[in-house]
């Protein structure tokens, strides 16, 4: 007959548990991670142009931030996500989309829109063709 371990003799596991402070969505990826690297590559460049389209519009509610848009479009091509109703629901369950959203989840429909909107092709061009590199190098 086999003896069951007892209690003491694991590790704590209190999933349940709640902490005295949140912790920082920083300490949630390793600092090399490729959602921080598109980060800062969006921070750096020139969005002046997004603003200006919204400009024009009369809106109830500030649209999202360009910057974590953008990123979260380009992190779901990079890790193979392009649908919009996937970017929606990852930032709910996965930690990068997380931190890339920075708590905030837009709707499909929102990440739809600004992809048709600014993105030429939907979105397309950001993406890497592997059909048109190969044909270029065949090319050459």
């Amino acid at each position: 007959m086999i003896e069951w371990r007892r209690e003491q003799d694991y590790r704590p596991y209190e999933p349940r548990q709640m902490y005295l402070l949140p912790p920082s969505p920083q300490e949630w990826l390793p600092e090399s991670h490729l959602a921080y690297f598109l980060m800062d590559v969006v921070d750096a460049l020139d969005l002046r142009a997004i603003p200006a389209k919204y400009e024009a519009e009369l809106r109830g509610y500030p649209p999202y931030d360009p910057r974590m848009m953008l990123t979260l479009l380009i992190y779901g091509y990079c890790v193979g996500v392009r649908s919009s109703r996937q970017i929606e629901r990852k930032t709910h369950e996965d930690v990068a989309f997380r931190v890339i959203a920075a708590g905030q989840h837009p709707d499909h429909s929102r990440i739809s829109d600004f992809r048709r909107v600014h993105l030429a092709g939907g979105g397309r061009r950001c993406a890497p063709d592997h059909r048109g590199a190969s044909r270029h190098e065949s090319a050459a």
